[in-house]
């Protein structure tokens, strides 16, 4: 009975120790995105993918591209740089974890990554404003150096008009 009771008590062991290993992985992985799920085209974005238990290997899956399966080697965390990102990159990425070639993680759960087209806009009213604006800063300077001409021309006249008034002085005072 001992024997067989050490039997029981290695396999029971042995059992737990695998099922703890096993535990571990198949863990879930947390997919992020960086700067954020809206981007515009044109702009980079990181996908961040994270599991608690150390691995391998990370994989990024764009849903519904199978060929299309990048992996980063990492120990907790990778980082999967895309861009400049164009509207074919928007979807739904998720990511797993690989502990060896035969084991994997749980899916990620999926992030959807949004990619707006830069959208030209109409910039004709904001255009008026500030041609009417320049046309009023030229209109209030057109106005200043009109004022000083027309002040120093008055000026001239006067000191002109004095220089011959002092000039006849003397001359009716000489004669």
């Amino acid at each position: 009975m001992p024997a067989t009771l050490t039997a029981l008590l290695c396999l029971g062991l042995c059992l737990s120790q695998r099922i703890s290993t096993q535990k571990r992985m198949y863990d879930t992985p947390t997919l992020s995105v960086h700067p954020g799920p809206t981007v515009f085209s044109g702009e980079y974005v990181t996908f961040y993918c994270r599991l608690e238990t150390a691995t391998s290997t990370f994989f990024l899956l764009k849903e519904g591209r199978s060929s299309h399966i990048q992996n980063r080697y990492g120990n907790t965390q990778a980082e999967f740089p895309v861009g400049p990102v164009t509207t074919g990159h928007k979807g739904t990425y998720r990511c797993f974890g690989s502990y060896n070639n035969h084991a994997w993680s749980f899916p990620s759960e999926p992030v959807e990554l949004l990619v707006a087209d830069l959208v030209l806009r109409d910039h004709t009213a904001q255009n008026l404003l500030r041609i009417g604006l320049s046309f009023l800063v030229l209109v209030a300077l057109a106005w200043f150096l009109a004022e000083d001409w027309l002040s120093r021309k008055r000026t001239r006249g006067r000191a002109k008009s004095f220089a011959l008034g002092v000039q006849e002085k003397a001359e009716n005072t000489t004669l």
